[in-house]
């Protein structure tokens, strides 16, 4: 047995021989280690935006209510626990949108975007915004009247509500019909005692009021901004984009307060006597 020690460069030899495999190893281990931390940020970039898409896709198709949503600071939009729009929202405006009444026939009027009706201009998102609002006679009561809003602008559109306006002279009161739920009108909308605002009740527990003025009404909700209705002409109403989530809501209260202020006139007991303005 040979027992002679190795030359010098022989040891060289075999010492770096045995630090490759490790130093290869550890490489290699690096690489891997360090895979998942590199693509993981565009990973999650990618399952947001395909979450965002499946959102925007369902929005239109009635989606129901995100329980975790939470109002977003600054614009009032609904996100959900990972910060991103909730169904309900993602299609709405990111800012304020304008929609204007305008009368469509004798017993007619559309509320539309401007932009919708040009095709371009302010934002507005699709499918929102579009209604047709038509005033028939109450086949019940033949001296009342019924108002019908309806999705889209035209009166064969998928009905969003049916508002039937009583009178004292028959045995029929005011209510209100969306979906298979009717209310009494009066059970619906009431009067703040502390501050005179009037109270619109959603339905789900939530309330919406109104603040009046003489050219503009105010919708608020907890504090926030949903809605202003101008009703200097032509009457328009904008919208925040928490809004958007009570736009059904805003617009049969819109009507209801509006026949009011109606009857409110035609009980002053010098209603007879008033003076009526010029049409020309």
């Amino acid at each position: 047995m040979d027992c002679t020690p190795p030359a010098p460069s022989e040891r060289g030899n075999s010492r770096r021989a045995s630090t490759v495999p490790s130093a290869f190893a550890s490489a290699v281990a690096g690489k891997i280690a360090l895979g998942p931390r590199r693509n993981s940020a565009p990973a999650r970039r990618q399952s947001a935006q395909l979450q965002l898409q499946r959102r925007r896709e369902s929005v239109l198709e009635g989606v129901p209510e995100d329980a975790a949503a939470q109002p977003e600071q600054g614009h009032g939009r609904e996100v959900d626990e990972h910060g991103l729009p909730t169904y309900a929202s993602a299609a709405f405006p990111s800012g304020t949108a304008s929609y204007r009444f305008a009368q469509a026939g004798p017993f007619a009027m559309t509320l539309s975007s401007p932009s919708q009706a040009r095709g371009a201009g302010e934002e507005a998102a699709a499918g929102l915004g579009r209604y047709c609002i038509s005033v028939g006679v109450n086949v019940w009561a033949p001296r009342c009247c019924v108002v019908t809003v309806r999705r889209g602008l035209t009166e064969d559109g998928p009905q969003v509500a049916s508002i039937e306006f009583g009178s004292a002279s028959v045995s029929m009161g005011s209510s209100l019909t969306m979906g298979e739920t009717g209310r009494p009108l009066k059970d619906v909308v009431s009067k703040n005692l502390v501050n005179g605002a009037r109270v619109y009740r959603v339905g789900d527990g939530s309330t919406i009021e109104w603040k009046q003025s003489k050219r503009q009404w105010k919708a608020m909700m907890k504090g926030n901004e949903l809605a202003i209705f101008y009703l200097d002409a032509p009457r328009s109403m904008s919208l925040q984009p928490l809004g958007h989530k009570y736009f059904d809501h805003l617009v049969v209260g819109t009507l209801v307060l509006m026949r009011e202020q109606d009857d409110a006139v035609y009980s002053r007991p010098d209603y007879g006597a008033m003076q009526m303005h010029a049409m020309y």
